[in-house]
Formats: structure tokens, sequence, C-alpha cells
């Protein structure tokens, strides 16, 4: 229905005569149930036009109100008229009994002025009862009967509607008297289908009532659709019950929360019959479209809804499939409120004000996070952003790397690739474009002038990138490097570092990088035993598949070892050995037992298996070779353990060689 804006004002709606209506109201209680109760169709209007004036403040804030609320002797006249105006214009092919649920239709006479009751009464429309059969556009069509006639008509029904009728059979719950015929009509086979099966949240299957009744699951079948069907004729046979079906299937469109209904309906969650069962239960069940499913009302099936509401969250949402809720709430027809608990039913989650898919994966919340924000996003923001997702920092950081809708925009800042934003790249990458662009050296001063003018890189970070790897800084130019590579630190200098033939070991601790999988840094002095260099990857065997080691930016890295690291039951904090051979590469857990022989634990610290009783002057060979300290006496020895801070070591070394 769309409401029309074609109405009459109320100065053409009044008549000479009409004074009665007012005085037919005065003498009158006025009824304390809410306007969207005793008219349903009121709900329409909830969100506008104004059916009062085209100027309220609040658009028709009184719908929810009753009549002893909102009527008085000075406004009753004109607040009936413009209400009829409205009905008349936008409703012309409604049945009025059905419309105007709490007017008796008996066989009163009607209750207008008398040339237009004359002008009905000619057309043989004598009775309310004969009047209520037929709709304003049927009623309009009749001779003699203008537009002032139909709104001053439908004007005292809206006035009726409003009073509280001395006949209880018009009161607050009209359902009452033919529900409770039809329940207690009921014989036990019949109770137990109706609660066990139609009315039950988690209705008994045709076979269990089958075998609880004695008969056939064909049998439970007709039994189940009579019953439906005799329920539907009682609820039908009141038109106020007629009325508030109608309401819901429209309100259910397809979805809406049966609180909701009833904040609207109070009526709706009267219990009737023994146990009580709320009028809202039984509307849905007689009516062939409707299913109450937990906390809510649906039209069709489910799967039909599911689908619809996804239709609805699709057609709404962004190129990352993130959906503003309030847009989904007006095309639902539901609160927000209510929308954001029927969309956490139906699989969605929740990032800021939109809906998403919690099927998301990290990358999808990473650029569903973006396009909220707008614009480029640190990694650290970016974090924060999606804390009420159970997503690790590593998860986020990988998506950030693998994800083609995300780009990287600065040194640590992400945004879409639909932006169409410049891609940063790596410091030592740039460094390379400018060097190739001039085809020799370059002022270190243009080089960072360049840089930072770009992109959000410090000075230091300039200078630090134009002297390592490839590149030089000689006289404050900077060029390509011509020499090889290397190590800044020498092997002997470096801790954990210890050589057993041609297998070097490193002796280190697992850290969270090594836990989540992540890449790890390599010491120098290792990357150039192994032979890692810039432009110069290594990839070793495994019994785990090949490990890849390269360098990136300014230093060696290697690829994750969390299989091994699984594969062992360590944990971050437990120390840990890798140990590099020709062509090959392993994890092992370092062995730190503080118990045997000092000459045992040295050899175990040096990541060598332990041994029986060992010689002082063959402990001192071993350490020589491990250190790279060729004919070294035991002073040197001691004094580059501690270099090295590895004092406990130092302490057990010195002890075995003084």
């Amino acid at each position: 229905m769309s409401p029309s804006s074609e109405v009459l004002t109320s100065a053409e709606a009044t008549v000479p005569d009409d004074e009665e209506l007012a005085e037919r109201l005065r003498g009158e209680t006025l009824s304390e149930r809410p306007w969207i109760e005793l008219l349903p169709w009121l709900a329409e209007y909830r969100q506008g036009p104004g059916l009062l004036a085209d100027d309220e403040i609040v658009v028709n804030a009184w719908i929810p109100s009753s009549p002893a609320e909102t009527l008085t002797d000075a406004n009753q006249e004109r607040f009936c008229h413009r209400i009829a105006e409205r009905y008349v214009a936008d409703r012309p092919s409604r049945t009025l009994i059905d419309d105007f649920p709490q007017v008796r239709a008996g066989a009163e006479p009607l209750p207008l002025p008398r040339a237009a009751r004359e002008a009905l009464t000619t057309n043989g429309v004598d009775t309310i009862a004969e009047l209520m059969t037929r709709s304003v556009g049927d009623i309009g069509r009749l001779p003699g009967i203008g537009p002032i006639t139909l709104v001053n008509l439908v004007a005292r029904l809206v006035a009726r509607s409003a009073v509280i009728h001395a006949d209880p059979s018009d009161s607050a719950v009209p359902a009452d008297a033919e529900l409770r015929a039809f329940l207690t009509s009921l014989s036990e086979r019949d109770r137990l289908v109706l609660y066990d099966r139609i009315l039950a949240s988690r209705p008994r299957t045709q076979s269990e009532l089958a075998g609880m009744l004695g008969t056939s699951r064909e049998r439970v079948t007709q039994i189940d659709r009579g019953l439906r069907q005799r329920l539907a004729r009682s609820l039908a046979a009141t038109p106020g019950l007629r009325a508030l079906e109608a309401e819901m299937i429209r309100r259910a469109d397809p979805v809406i929360e049966i609180d909701s209904l009833m904040d609207d309906f109070p009526t709706l969650g009267t219990s009737v019959g023994e146990p009580g069962i709320p009028l809202w239960h039984l509307l849905t069940a007689a009516a062939p479209n409707l299913i109450a499913v937990d906390d809510w009302i649906i039209r069709g099936t489910l799967k039909a809804v599911a689908a619809a509401t996804r239709a609805t969250v699709d057609s709404l949402a962004n190129p990352e499939d993130l959906a503003p809720i309030q847009a989904v709430a007006d095309r639902l027809g539901l609160s927000l409120e209510s929308t954001r608990r029927w969309l956490r039913r139906s699989g969605y989650a929740f990032l800021g004000d939109h809906a998403i898919p919690s099927t998301a994966s990290t990358g999808d919340l990473v650029a569903a996070y973006l396009s909220t924000a707008d614009a480029s996003q640190t990694f650290d923001e970016i974090v924060a952003g999606l804390t009420a997702f159970p997503r690790a920092p590593s998860s986020i950081r990988n998506a950030l790397v693998s994800d083609d809708r995300i780009v990287k925009t600065d040194r640590n800042s992400y945004g879409l690739q639909r932006w169409g934003m410049q891609q940063y790249v790596p410091v030592h990458v740039q460094i390379d474009r400018i060097l190739a662009a001039a085809r020799g050296p370059v002022a270190l001063a243009t080089v960072i002038d360049e840089i930072t003018g770009a992109y959000e890189v410090t000075e230091a970070s300039v200078r630090a990138y134009a002297s390592a790897g490839d590149f030089v800084t000689r006289d404050d130019m900077v060029m390509r490097r011509t020499r090889p590579y290397s190590p800044r630190k020498s092997p002997t200098r470096t801790r954990g570092l210890y050589r057993d033939g041609d297998t070097i070991h490193w002796s280190t601790t697992a850290t969270a990088a090594h836990v989540k999988g992540s890449a790890f840094n390599l010491p120098s002095a290792l990357a150039g035993i192994v032979g890692i260099a810039p432009g110069t990857p290594v990839q070793l065997a495994t019994r785990h598949g090949p490990q890849s080691f390269m360098w990136v930016s300014v230093q060696a890295r290697s690829g994750t070892i969390k299989r091994f690291i699984t594969e062992l039951g360590l944990a971050e904090g437990d120390p840990i050995v890798l140990d590099f051979m020709p062509g090959r590469f392993d994890v092992r857990a370092a062995d730190v037992d503080a118990t045997g022989s000092p000459t045992s634990q040295i050899l175990a610290r040096l990541g060598r298996p332990r041994r029986g009783r060992v010689s002082k002057a063959a402990i001192s060979e071993i350490l020589q070779e491990s250190l790279w300290l060729p004919d070294a006496d035991a002073g040197s020895i001691v004094a580059t353990l501690r270099q090295r801070k590895e004092f406990d070591l130092a302490d057990l070394v010195e002890s075995v060689l003084r």
C-alpha cells in the first residue's frame, strides 16, 4: 500500500449537521487501548505521512497512544475527520468490517446525517451490518454518494472504534468466545496434535505422534490439517482477529519480532484457553503462510526467508560485502535492534554499524574494516578495529600481505586496491629505482628527499638502507655495491652460533614468530656461512619439505618453522637448536639438562651429543672448532664466551680448563 497525498481538507469534510459526531463522542467513555490496536491499518503510517497535520514535530507519534490520551472535546471532530480523509484516499478497496473490527456490525440504523442516511437507504444499505460488508469504493459508486458523505461515514466508524461499548463482546479480547469454544471442543487426540505439533516450539514428528496415538502417519497429517482448518474458521468468524492476522501477515515481510509485534498490539499477548496459549501463536498456526521460529514470525518457509534476508543484505553491501544495518532494517521493516538480532540469527556478524557474513575470512574482515574507515589505516589501527573478531595479529598481517584487495600505501599503512592509491614499495627497492633512473650514483640528500617526500619514512631509515645490502654510501653519494657482501659480525662473536664439522648449530629460544608461523631474522654471520645474500636465496631439504631462506631488505630471513615447533610440542620460550648441514636443515629441542659432568654439559650447550669422559685437551679442541678459534688457549676461549654474553657456558668451560 502506498499512502496517497490526495486527501480532502478538513474544511471540505465538515458539513453543517456534522456536529452530531461531536455530541456522540461527548457521551461515551473513550477506550484506553492503543489506536494501533483498535485500527490495525494505522501501523502502515508509523513512518508517515502525517495524518493529523503536515507539520507534526514527530510524525504520527499519537498512534501508539489511546483515544483516552489523545481525544478531547476540542479536537475529537477534526481528529476523526483527518483519519477518515486519509482512509478514503488510500484504502478504497478494503472491506470496512476488516479495517474497523471494533464496530459492531448489527442491525442498528446508520449513524449518519439524515441526507446521507437517506441516500444510502435508497441504494439498499439500511443497517450497519449491510454497510460493513462494503468498501468505501463500493459505497462511493452509489448514486447520490459524494466524497463528503464518505468522509463523514468513515469519521463515524473511527469514532465508534475509539469508545468503549457496553457489550462485552466488543471489549479487550475479541477472540475469547470463538477460541475458547474451539479449544474446549477438542478431543484428547486433537489436543495432543495441537499442543505437541502445531503449537510446539519443537514439534513432534508425524512418526512420533503416530506411535503415541496408535495410528498411521497419514492419519496424523489428516488430523493436523483438519485442526488448522477449524482454527482458521474460528478466527475468521471474528472481524477483529481477521484484522490482526492481516496486520501480522503485512508486518512479517518477510519477518517480524514477536515482542515488537506485541508492543504495537498488546492483545496478541493475551493467553487463551487452558493451558494459556498466546493469541499470536494461534493466529500464526491458523495462517497458511506464517511460521513461528523462536522469537520471530516469518512469512513463508525458513529457507525462503533466509534467502530473502541474504538477498536484501547482498543488495545493500559494498564491494567488501559490508552492508549498513540501518539500511537493512529499513528494507526489512524492522527496528534497528530487531534487525541486529535477526541478522545475528541469520549468520551475520557486526563491524560497527555494518553487517558482514560471520564466515568472513581474515582478509574479508580487514578489507571490510578499511572500507568503513574510508582512508588508509596503520597495522595497529586495523588490529584495534577488529578486536570484536578472534584474529591473531599475525593472521591480520598475513592478510595484509596476501590479499589482492589490499595495498600497502606507506611503510605501515594499508588501503584498498579499488581506491587507486599509489602502492608503497620497500626503501631498498626505491633506492634501486632511483639509481637505475640515474644510471649511476646519486647524492644521498637527493635519495632522502625523494623517498621521505613520497612516504612516511625517516631520514635515518633511508641512510641505513643506503649503506647496507646491495648499496654503499661513500662521500655522501649512494651507489651499488661492487664487492661481495660480508657479514657485519663474525661467527666467533655471534652468540649461540657453533661449528661442528660441516654442520652449524644455532642455539636460540622459540619466539612468538616461531610458534605462530611467521618468518624471522637470521644472524648475519650465519647468513654468510649458509650463503644467503642480497639476490641469493637458499633452499635446504628437511623432513618436512624444503626450507627457504632469503635476503629481505637489509637482513637475512628464514621461512616459517612452525611445522617443526608443532611436531616437537614446543612453546614460546623453550630453548631450541637450528641445525644447518650441507644441503639440509633441521630443528630440535635443546638439551638443557643441568645434570651430568661439566664436560657433558658443555657438549650439550654446543649443540653436540653428550659423551662419557672427555679429556681436557679434547674439550679444548672441540671448543676451538665450535667458536672458530684455532689454537686458542683457555683464557681466549673463556673471554670469547663472556664477550658473547654466554656466561653460564663460560663458567663451565673455565671450571674444566683451568
